[in-house]
């Protein structure tokens, strides 16, 4: 996941998740379209710490 090239909504979501899980999205390498998907994903992951 690249952040820079993400809407400021996006951005200003992944900001305000923890940097643990900041991190984990960034490795991830998943692809963002859309906020609800970061969202979902953010979710997932969460879950799953």
């Amino acid at each position: 996941m690249d952040i820079s090239k993400q809407s400021p909504e996006i951005k200003q979501y992944f900001e305000s998740l923890p940097a643990s899980l900041q991190e984990t999205l960034i490795q991830s390498g998943a692809k963002i379209d859309s906020l609800e998907q970061l969202q979902k994903l953010a979710a997932e992951f969460q879950s799953k710490q």
